[in-house]
């Protein structure tokens, strides 16, 4: 699938300010499943300097500034090929040790989040029900929150903790997330949080930026599981960054000398430009 993705964001200040260095993570991950046709980025204003560099295994810009302003624009434009199966086989067990050749990279992707033990016994029951087989495991808990939570749209803010989002049974697509990585790591599979984007047809043009996970299984390699849906990612999701550490996904971080009010609006318009990738 050939899709193309506009991605805006806007920051507008009553009064000029300086920024400090800005990091965006706008450029699609590029591997076997997704291939960069096109890549824009501009900014308003202009900085003085803009590079792109890898930096944990994504690909991110860095901006510097030296002027005054009140605004910062950021236009995102790219066209990606996708070639995502939503369907693999995998043998993996659950609790399997990593190879030590690949733990070292593996261990932030394992590091335990704090939950309540209600949710380690929903993992358990799962867990059982599949008979330990790790893929079935991720699966089914993708397919459990699809069916059993509420999903709503929360625009900002850091994602909230498992034991909130299984308490209130709803969440947003990071949330769900963060919930999935706290119990795949409980039962010792890698998992990451990856931000990107969906091309959902319901939606039309108009999307905004997603959310889902990614677990590591030796016999496969990284693979997409998106609760928000219920589905193994496919072809319509296009990965951006993917970290053990959500804060490290955000599509802009930095910061500025000034007032500390400020607006922020953002678009995201996703279409579909060709079926076959």
């Amino acid at each position: 699938m050939i899709l193309h993705v506009t991605h805006r964001t806007e920051y507008h200040y009553p009064e000029p300010v300086l920024f400090a260095p800005h990091t965006l993570r706008f450029y699609p991950r590029i591997d076997s499943h997704q291939e960069l046709i096109s890549f824009s980025l501009t900014l308003d204003p202009p900085p003085d300097s803009l590079f792109l560099e890898s930096q944990h295994g994504n690909m991110i810009h860095v901006a510097s500034f030296s002027e005054k302003s009140n605004r910062l624009i950021i236009a995102a434009d790219m066209t990606v090929s996708t070639q995502r199966e939503s369907n693999f086989f995998s043998s993996w067990k659950l609790n399997t040790p990593y190879m030590d050749l690949l733990f070292p990279a593996m261990r932030p992707c394992l590091e335990p989040i704090e939950m309540d033990e209600e949710i380690l016994e929903f993992g358990r029951a799962i867990a059982s029900e599949v008979s330990y087989n790790a893929l079935s495991f991720v699966a089914m808990l993708t397919s459990r929150i699809y069916h059993e939570f509420k999903k709503y749209p929360r625009l900002r803010g850091l994602p909230h903790s498992p034991s909130q989002t299984f308490r209130d049974k709803q969440g947003s697509c990071r949330d769900f997330t963060v919930l999935q990585m706290a119990l795949c790591r409980a039962f010792g599979l890698a998992a990451r949080f990856t931000s990107g984007y969906h091309y959902d047809q319901v939606l039309g043009e108009n999307h905004e930026l997603h959310a889902w996970l990614e677990v590591y299984f030796p016999d496969a390699g990284w693979r997409g599981f998106d609760a928000s849906y219920g589905v193994m990612a496919g072809d319509n999701h296009i990965a951006v960054c993917a970290s053990a550490y959500p804060e490290l996904t955000a599509p802009v971080t930095g910061s500025y000398w000034g007032t500390p009010e400020h607006t922020l609006t953002t678009s995201v318009f996703v279409e579909e430009l060709s079926a076959v990738g």
